[in-house]
């Protein structure tokens, strides 16, 4: 109830700004996630792109190591550790893409670690 009140102006502000955090990368991505007519790995261009890429860098900049080729994943090599989403894979109706077109709302994802699925020793949030 209080995500659809939000959406229907029921709190007077709308969010402008939005992060979501997810694990099993060190990169920040931004839209677009999924364009039709754009093939996977390719950039997909939104009309706020540069503002987005100031976005991610603002973020990938500042962390410790997210900008630093060295410190990726695996095979990763996002430079600057920014991304966008369609470059990196392709998402239909995701989160961001969709606040972005319905909303106005500027989201970034910020993969925070390589670690996408930790192991059972750690199960306890803060121990890892």
């Amino acid at each position: 109830k209080a995500v659809v009140s939000t959406q229907s102006g029921h709190y007077g502000r709308a969010a402008v700004l939005g992060i979501s955090f997810h694990d099993g990368a060190l990169v920040t991505n931004y839209p677009w996630d999924g364009v039709p007519d754009i093939l996977s790995g390719k950039y997909a261009a939104s009309p706020d792109g540069a503002l987005f890429i100031t976005m991610a860098k603002t973020y990938s900049l500042n962390h410790k190591s997210m900008s630093k080729r060295a410190a990726q994943c695996g095979q990763d090599d996002f430079k600057d550790g920014i991304t966008n989403g369609n470059k990196w894979y392709k998402v239909f109706n995701g989160m961001r893409d969709w606040n972005y077109m319905y909303n106005d709302c500027f989201e970034v994802t910020i993969e925070l670690g390589c670690c996408k699925y930790p192991s059972d020793a750690a199960d306890t949030f803060g121990k890892v």
